[in-house]
């Protein structure tokens, strides 16, 4: 890990995409089958606007710093920084959950929040540096109720083993699903979230105009560790 990409100077534009590679293919009877291949990976493209020798500096040493895809390095998304839901204090997972699995409890959550994680929020996982989407809006659960697996509501007291959810929980359907196992209690992170990079190529280059104006894209993608 080398550091985090610079905040200053601002940049022009980014363009955000995601790569997933599928393979698909085709019968003579036109059934269509599709089988994803790897991680679901984010690919950003930052342009900044021409700038002076001593306003390029922090890029620059930045990107020599990099050694080509070598290190990698943390980037937050301005636009993502925040959460668009309610959500506040420190979530944790409620359970263990293996790898594939898109659908994940959080406990330790503000009770009876509409909407407390929002469809796009994107989280991650201590010790786990993938980012994950959020997939629907979803309210955190009424304080002092327990969710049985058919929708009734019961007390806290209840001691049934067909408990699903618990108070202060909240159910969220996450893209893509995990890429590795995650234990319980592991803690949730939604404010910063912080997306793990390397640079897409080895090459790095600037374009110089008079009167020594530096002009710059940056491209790079997501890295899983």
């Amino acid at each position: 890990m080398s550091g985090s990409f610079p905040v200053v100077p601002g940049f022009k534009s980014m363009m955000v995409s995601l790569q997933q590679k599928v393979h698909q293919s085709v019968s003579g009877l036109g059934k269509v089958q599709t089988r994803v291949l790897g991680a679901q990976l984010t690919v950003v493209s930052v342009n900044f606007p021409p700038m002076t020798r001593e306003e390029f500096a922090p890029v620059d040493a930045f990107m020599m710093r990099q050694r080509g895809r070598d290190e990698s390095f943390t980037l937050v998304m301005p636009d993502k920084a925040t959460p668009l839901g309610g959500v506040s204090g420190a979530p944790v997972l409620y359970d263990d959950y293996p790898a594939g699995t898109d659908t994940i409890v959080l406990d330790a959550m503000v009770p009876s929040v509409v909407k407390a994680f929002a469809a796009s929020d994107i989280i991650n996982f201590g010790g786990y540096t993938k980012v994950h989407t959020v997939a629907f809006d979803a309210d955190s659960q009424a304080n002092n109720t327990r969710v049985l697996e058919d929708g009734t509501v019961r007390l806290l007291e209840d001691g049934s083993d067909r408990l699903m959810e618990d108070a202060n929980t909240v159910t969220l359907t996450i893209s893509p699903p995990l890429y590795k196992a995650l234990n319980k209690g592991v803690s949730v992170n939604y404010n910063n979230v912080a997306y793990t990079m390397k640079f897409k190529t080895d090459s790095m280059s600037v374009d110089i105009s008079a009167p020594r104006f530096y002009s710059r894209q940056v491209e790079m993608i997501e890295y899983i560790s």
